[in-house]
């Protein structure tokens, strides 16, 4: 990569900001470069879209604080009745709130061990999610199908 995407890692800020900026820089660049006013784009060639995914997935690996075994195990004893399988099975099964709430019993498939992820609950309301990518298949793993059969 080139010293312009360098710069952009550095920047503690979020994808949608590094966006914003670099759209606008882009746009400014182009027309310097159709004015005449420099000989070359010095950031045509890069791809913003994979520049601001790397960033937006660094930026998410950095924040993530996970839970560690006897933490789960603490907070998974501590539960009652159904709301004790409902945390094990979300620790086990990485959904977000939104996807835990609009989940339905068709999309467990305890034959191949997937968990589909079809839509979502926000503020009441049962959407798809925002992105192609939120649409998707997580494994199950044993301990979030020990959860779903208690």
């Amino acid at each position: 990569m080139g010293k312009q995407a360098t710069t952009i890692y550095q920047l503690n800020c979020s994808a949608k900001t590094i966006r914003n900026t670099l759209i606008a820089l882009s746009k400014v660049l182009k027309t310097a470069l159709n004015d005449g006013l420099i000989t070359s784009n010095p950031i045509g060639k890069l791809d913003l879209d994979e520049v601001i995914k790397d960033v937006a997935q660094q930026s998410i690996r950095e924040g993530i604080d996970l839970f560690n075994e006897v933490e789960k195990y603490h907070l998974i004893s501590n539960s009652t009745d159904q709301f004790r399988h409902l945390v094990q099975f979300n620790f086990y099964a990485g959904l977000r709130t939104g996807e835990l709430i609009a989940l339905h019993w068709s999309d467990i498939d305890f034959k191949t061990k997937l968990i589909h992820v079809k839509r979502n609950i926000v503020r009441g309301e049962k959407k798809l999610p925002k992105t192609k990518s939120g649409i998707r298949q997580i494994l199950m793993l044993p301990k979030a199908e020990e959860a779903l059969k208690a």
